[in-house]
């Protein structure tokens, strides 16, 4: 069937408008556009967020606490009770006619180590304790800082005795006693320092 130009025009134009419908419906039914995707944390950057995020620590239980307070304690008390018997020691030995400068000079080092350690596990002690805690036995705290420093006074006085020219027993012997009875006074501060948290019938 022939179809004259003016009829072929009709068509085109009529149809053009679903030609145009027909190839945006394929455009949008064709590749589909990309979609953002979930970023990915480098191996790097992961170190670096756990770094400067760490996990919580969970802090030590009531009993854990209650442990430490005890060992420590315990530490203290040791530790002050055998320096005061090697102080005792010390003087009755220095007052002797016959003794042994050699023995007399190691007396004195474990004293000093004792009260070393004495001092450490009392610091240590403290840390275990909170603030309402730590001002409960502020008095006994302070008195027992104030009678340790006195302590060392006299034992530095036995060493400069041990590290002079000349030796001075008697002075050795007052010193050795004089640090004994601090150490006694030491002691009731501790244990006061004991019955406020119960710890002497741990």
């Amino acid at each position: 069937m022939k179809w004259s130009l003016s009829t072929s025009l009709t068509l085109m134009f009529l149809l053009a408008p679903a030609t145009m419908l027909l190839s945006q419906s394929q455009t949008g039914s064709g590749a589909q556009q990309p979609q953002d995707q979930p970023t990915v944390a480098s191996p790097s950057q992961a170190v670096e967020q756990i770094a400067t995020n760490p996990a919580p620590q969970s802090p030590q239980s009531s009993e854990q606490l209650r442990q430490s307070m005890r060992d420590h304690f315990r530490i203290c008390d040791q530790s002050l009770d055998q320096a005061r018997n090697q102080a005792h020691t010390l003087a009755h030995d220095a007052s002797q006619l016959t003794f042994d400068t050699d023995a007399l000079k190691r007396q004195h080092q474990q004293i000093q180590e004792q009260i070393r350690t004495l001092k450490e596990s009392r610091e240590q002690f403290l840390g275990d304790l909170n603030d309402e805690q730590q001002k409960s036995i502020q008095d006994h705290n302070q008195s027992m800082q104030q009678i340790h420093d006195r302590i060392q006074a006299h034992l530095q006085m036995i060493d400069q005795e041990f590290t002079g020219s000349n030796l001075h027993l008697k002075a050795v012997a007052n010193e050795a006693k004089a640090a004994e009875r601090e150490m006694k006074s030491y002691h009731k501060h501790l244990q006061e320092t004991g019955k406020t948290f119960n710890l002497l019938s741990d």
